[in-house]
């Protein structure tokens, strides 16, 4: 996800990690550090209102958030961010333009 989000401006994606809980924040900082990941950011569903209004319950899962604040897609499990079917999602639902090229 970090070097996805490196490679498209923020107008066009924006990839936003959600922590379930405000203590779970420290925990995604000392992985982002030990990972080297620079190009996320951590935000925290505190009181669990996100995860309630989109039916969150496993995790890992992914929203596609358009412009408008639209849901225009989900995934859940673990993600090969470099797949073709991801960008293939991507491309499709957030009408953004990727290639496997543009990932490497």
């Amino acid at each position: 996800m970090d070097r996805l989000q490196a490679r498209i401006s923020q107008d066009k994606l924006m990839i936003l990690p959600l922590v379930r809980d405000g203590k779970g924040v420290s925990q995604a900082n000392r992985f982002y550090r030990t990972h080297e990941i620079t190009n996320l950011p951590v935000a925290a569903d505190r009181f669990g209102k996100i995860s309630y209004d989109h039916r969150i319950g496993a995790l890992p899962q992914t929203l596609f958030v358009d412009q408008q604040g639209m849901v225009k897609g989900m995934l859940i499990g673990a993600v090969d961010w470099e797949s073709k079917p991801v960008l293939k999602l991507l491309s499709n639902c957030l009408d953004v333009s990727l290639n496997e090229a543009t990932l490497r």
